[in-house]
Formats: structure tokens, sequence, C-alpha cells
């Protein structure tokens, strides 16, 4: 394998070979040059022969010269088909353009004549204009190589196919070409389509690119495998496995009835707690005795609990439960070992491991219940996610005078259920790992 730093400076030699290109690229064709118009005479010839050249005819105009001009510009797909040399008048990719146009047509001339002629036959609206096509594929190049921009330091993603060819700009564009007209069949584009179609042909690059194939023959292989179809499925299955909810109408949406449906379910809490629930009572030599009642006051700000023969099955008033704490004089939550009355029986814990929580607003009073998760009977269509973050909210509402610290330890025993909405609105369940999904 190649050493980073080694990997780094191939990575500049590569930037700075296709920066070479620059001044080509940022050139524009002087519709007034003799030298660069014969490139395109040049073009014309090699696609439709030199026999068939209107000048060698004997008796030939100069009116019907230029009509078999204009036909022949047209065939090879330029935009303007009467002066195609101002097609090349933008820059980028200017005389760029016109240098890969003129290395396909003598290196790879059979593959250029094949191109040209192919679309020529087609039906008016079904050909791929190979002018017009060979100036913006160009241009995409050019962005996807950056050319002009200076080496970054950081990066040593180098292509090992670049190396292996003096003229590897070149060829990358024969063989991106065909990649254009082949992907231009496949859609059964029209022109109309020209720009689907280079957007297309801009993913099929990019995503074999990554790949750093060794050799552009393996680059035209991982290439040819990415057709249009397999582009389409690879768009479904990433388009299927992004989170739904990150799309901008979903989030729009979310931002807008977020604040009613936080304050609607803080507000389904709020009462929940302040109706009450019972749950027994576990003694000092840990036997369940008898049960408590635990009620929110309707000002929230009151903890009402006391100890019941039986389980209530009713309302349980205000006045029944002798005992109250402010909640906020609620100090901290604790759970497991960390429990004052844990700490007192640790010698007999040595081969039970709890887990319990103690709910503390001074030292002398203590609550100790069984932590475990339960579900209730009504979902919102709210997810977890916001469920929890709403009884974190509600947490809040004393935040300056409390301090939560959660501890979860294994058991191998059963407990008796604490509803949920009890304890865990009093605790930061986002601590918690086991819990994994809530219904309201």
């Amino acid at each position: 394998p190649i050493k980073t730093e080694m990997a780094h400076q191939l990575y500049v030699l590569q930037v700075l070979t296709f920066n070479l290109l620059e001044e080509r690229m940022m050139t524009k064709m002087d519709p007034n040059d003799q030298a660069q118009r014969d490139i395109i005479f040049e073009l014309r010839r090699i696609a439709f022969d030199a026999e068939s050249d209107p000048s060698n005819a004997p008796g030939s105009g100069t009116e019907k010269r230029k009509a078999m001009y204009t036909k022949d510009y047209k065939m090879l797909g330029f935009t303007n088909h009467i002066n195609p040399a101002m097609d090349f008048t933008q820059t980028p990719p200017g005389m760029l353009a016109l240098d890969n146009m003129l290395y396909l047509a003598k290196v790879h001339q059979d593959t250029y004549i094949r191109i040209v002629l192919e679309n020529s036959s087609r039906e008016d609206k079904h050909e791929c204009p190979f002018g017009r096509s060979a100036i913006e594929l160009t241009k995409m190049l050019c962005e996807i190589l950056q050319v002009g921009e200076l080496p970054n330091e950081g990066r040593n993603d180098y292509h090992p196919m670049f190396f292996t060819h003096d003229r590897a700009f070149e060829e990358l564009f024969g063989i991106c070409i065909q990649l254009l007209n082949k992907t231009w069949k496949e859609m059964r584009a029209t022109a109309e389509d020209f720009n689907k179609v280079m957007q297309v042909v801009r993913e099929q690059i990019t995503r074999a690119l990554p790949s750093k194939p060794n050799s552009l023959d393996q680059f035209k292989s991982k290439l040819r495998s990415l057709s249009y179809s397999e582009i389409l499925r690879l768009r479904q299955s990433e388009r299927m496995s992004q989170d739904d909810f990150q799309s901008p109408p979903i989030v729009e949406l979310r931002e807008k009835i977020q604040p009613e449906i936080l304050e609607l379910i803080k507000q389904q809490r709020l009462n929940r707690l302040c109706e009450g629930s019972s749950f027994r009572k576990i003694g000092n030599r840990r036997r369940q005795e008898r049960f408590w009642y635990c009620r929110l006051a309707l000002n929230h700000k009151v903890l009402h609990y006391g100890d019941l023969d039986d389980n209530p099955q009713g309302e349980v008033t205000f006045e029944s439960l002798q005992e109250k704490i402010p909640v906020a004089d609620i100090k901290a939550i604790v759970t497991g070992k960390d429990c004052p009355h844990m700490k007192e029986k640790s010698a007999l814990k040595q081969n039970k491991v709890s887990r319990e929580a103690s709910l503390s607003s001074w030292p002398s009073d203590t609550w100790r219940v069984p932590l475990v998760v339960v579900f209730s009977r009504c979902i919102l269509g709210v997810f977890p996610s916001l469920f929890l973050n709403v009884l974190l909210r509600i947490l809040n509402i004393h935040k300056n005078r409390w301090n939560l610290c959660i501890h979860m330890t294994q058991t191998q025993q059963s407990w008796p259920v604490l509803p949920i909405h009890l304890f865990l609105s009093f605790i930061a369940l986002k601590k918690i790992p086991s819990i994994t999904l809530f219904h309201l």
C-alpha cells in the first residue's frame, strides 16, 4: 500500500498535471482565426469523408457549399449550425472542448465516426448532439477534477488510472462521451432531456471515481456496470434508506406543529401525575408491605403521598395523604447502590444485585421503589423521542434545584411495577440504555 505522504505527493502531481489544461479551458475560440476554424473543418472531414467535400466537386457554388456545411454541422451536433465556432466562445471549457473532440476524431477515429453517424441516423427528436454533448462533458469533467484549483494540503485521494497514460484527460473524455451516448439511448432521451442526461452521466462518473480503478479500462468497466437502470435502482434504494422525517416538507411540518404537540403531551403527563398512582411499598426486609399512594398537587409544586391498607380502586383525595414533599426541595434521584438504604445493607447484597431507585428530598426522607418500565394504554401518534424530550422539559420546571443522577444495575429478580407516569417523569430517561420504546 502507498504511504500517506507518497499518496499526497501523487495527489499534488495529479492536480498540477490537470491544471496545465486551465489555459486552454479559459481560452475562447476566435471565430475569425482560420487555424482554429480549420480544426472544425477537420472534424467534419473525418466524420463525413473528404471525398464528399463540396469544395472538391466541380462546379460547386458558394451557396451550395454553405448549405452542405450547415447540414453537416447540424449532424455533428453543434448548436450554431452556420458558424459552429461560436459554440466554443464560452469559458470554461473554451478551446479545451475542441481539443478533446479533435483528439477523439484522430486517435479513436472509429469511435468518433460511429457516434456521429449513429446519432445522425436517428429521428431528429432522439438524436444526441455530439458537439453540444462534448462541450458540456468537457466542462463537467473540469468541474469534477477541479481543473484550475490549488492542491489541498490535507488530501491524498489521487487516482492511479491518471498515471497510466500521457493524455489521461483526453482518454477520460473519450470514455465518458461513449458513456453519454449509451446513457442517452437507455433513457430514450430527446433534446428536451439533455440536462437530465447530463445529470445522470455526472452521477455515473462520480459514483465510479471513488472506486479508484488502476487503469482506464477498469474505469470503463465500472461505468458499464452503472447503467441508467442501475442508477435508478441506487437512487430508489438510497431514497428508501434515507430518514423520511428529514425531508424538507416533514421538517417544516414538524417545526410548525411541535410546540402545540409538546404542550399537549406535557399537560397530559402533568394531569396523570395529578391523578396519582399507587404501588406496593417495600419494607426493610424487602417484603412488599401494603400500598402507598402519591399525587402531584394541582399547582404542580408539591408531591402528596401516604400509606394505604389496600390498593385503591378510585381516586385518593389529597386530604387522605398525610405526607408531602415540595418539588422544589427535591435534590436528586439516585439508584442502585447509591441509595442510602442500600449502602446500609451492603453486606446483605453481595450475592444479590438490585435495581432500585430513591427520590430524596432530604437525608431523613427517602422513597424506595423498584425501577421497572411499563407501557401505558394510549399513543398520541408521537414518536418516543418526542415523549422523552417532553418529560425532560417537565423536569426543567425546577431544573435549578434538581441534580439528577441515574445509575442502572442488573437484576435477576422480578419487582412490582412502578407506573412510568409517576416515577419516570422525574428521571433523565435518556440515561437508561434499556429503554427503547414508550407508548404514551
